[in-house]
């Protein structure tokens, strides 16, 4: 998949057929680049996995039961260098949420349960020890999950 154009959300959106029954195992590489679009080389760079994501066959992964949450959220700075400001609005109440902050390899960076959220809430989050690359945040509350993408310069 190549995406070639701006986006404004940070989120691109890929379409996938599992193979057919008897076609083995799924190997998933991916690899990131991410431009600022300002034609100088900051605020830029690239990420990749290391290690294929490899999804066995018949293997249940549940991606059809989680549904999306209904949650606004915005991440400022992005690239992010020494902190992370997360914005959201709550249209449907939720009392509180799990904030996960992965790299793409799988390691959590950022773990913490945002309690007492009103109709629109925001959090601060120390990024100056995280490596430059691609990071995935996610916001759960058990039944729900929406995961952004953020640039560590």
């Amino acid at each position: 998949m190549e995406h070639s154009r701006p986006s404004i959300s940070n989120t691109i959106n890929i379409p996938w057929i599992a193979p057919s029954a008897g076609s083995g195992s799924v190997s998933i590489y991916a690899c990131c680049v991410a431009a600022n679009g300002a034609g100088a080389a900051d605020g830029q760079g690239a990420s990749r996995l290391d290690n294929p994501i490899i999804i066995a066959e018949g293997t249940a992964t549940g991606v059809q039961t989680i549904q999306d949450l209904r949650l606004e959220v915005s991440l400022f700075p992005n690239p992010v260098l020494n902190e992370l400001q997360l914005n959201a609005t709550n249209p449907n109440g939720l009392k509180s949420v799990g904030l996960r902050i992965a790299s793409l390899d799988g390691k959590t960076v950022w773990l913490s349960t945002l309690q007492n959220l009103g109709s629109t809430f925001q959090t601060l989050i120390p990024s100056q020890e995280w490596i430059s690359g691609l990071y995935l945040v996610s916001l759960s509350d058990g039944r729900g999950v929406i995961t952004k993408m953020v640039w560590k310069q």
